[in-house]
């Protein structure tokens, strides 16, 4: 990781640090379109192996975003995703300005589809089986219903409002609360998931070892959890006729036992 990461677009200026707890918001759906999604795109080719250069860039959209209520590409939202990725940007490294990759071309596909295709392969799905699809990610809930190996897409449902984020902010304020300590985005990240798989050494280092004060952090995050667990269970009560159920992105593990309960076949 480079130690000093200052970025410029169209005059504006940004430099990156994930440790600060008033970072510019990067879970909501205007993020796909936003500056800050230019930033992550060459802070992630900058922080490779790669010597920067021209390249072609393939990029995904929620599918809240990549499809309209027709079940049809939304051309304007694919384009406006490539127009943003286009844009000039500047990097400076503390000493001076660097070249920065040049991306050339830019492709998009839909987020949550895109991520199934060897495993659809791998499981041998047969063009009459019907999967649904779960893409819970930090912002947004994405749901399909797909024929065969993506022969058909026959229902599609996307919440852009609900995701795992509502778990970090109710991390953040409990947090604050019991201890005075403003989490950032990635720290409070990291906190729900050492509680989910109960690991508790961070909590504990957070309110020094104070037991009420972790129990009543722990109570806060489990009813979090759980909470989005019922709100995306319940959303998908509105499918049927399906006979796999794929959970992807971010926020999958947490909900995992609450699916696979809502759907046991008797």
């Amino acid at each position: 990781m480079r130690n000093s990461c200052n970025y410029e677009i169209e005059g504006k200026r940004y430099s990156f640090n994930d440790g600060i707890n008033n970072a510019s918001e990067t879970t909501t759906v205007n993020y796909q379109y936003s500056d800050e999604n230019l930033l992550s795109v060459h802070h992630a080719l900058l922080n490779t192996d790669l010597t920067p250069c021209e390249i072609e860039l393939y990029v995904t959209l929620p599918l809240c975003e990549f499809f309209n209520e027709q079940r049809q590409k939304n051309t304007k939202n694919i384009e406006r995703k490539k127009a943003n990725l286009l844009r000039e940007i500047k990097y400076h490294d503390g000493e001076g300005y660097k070249d920065t990759f040049k991306i050339k071309k830019v492709h998009v596909s839909p987020e949550s589809l895109t991520a199934l295709h060897e495993r659809f392969k791998h499981d041998d799905v047969n063009d009459y089986e019907s999967s649904l699809i779960v893409d819970l990610g930090g912002t947004t809930l994405d749901c399909g219903v797909v024929l065969g190996k993506f022969k058909q897409l026959t229902h599609v449902i996307a919440e852009p409002s609900l995701g795992v984020s509502s778990v970090i902010k109710r991390i953040q304020k409990i947090v604050k609360s019991e201890t005075n300590i403003g989490l950032s985005y990635a720290s409070a990240n990291n906190l729900m998931l050492d509680i989910f798989y109960k690991k508790y050494e961070f909590l504990s280092s957070l309110v020094n070892r104070e037991q009420q004060k972790s129990d009543r952090i722990k109570s806060e995050t489990e009813d979090a959890i759980n909470n989005l667990s019922v709100l995306v269970s319940g959303k998908l009560k509105t499918f049927n006729e399906f006979q796999r159920i794929y959970l992807i992105g971010g926020g999958s593990s947490l909900i995992k036992d609450k699916i696979v309960t809502s759907f046991a076949q008797n």
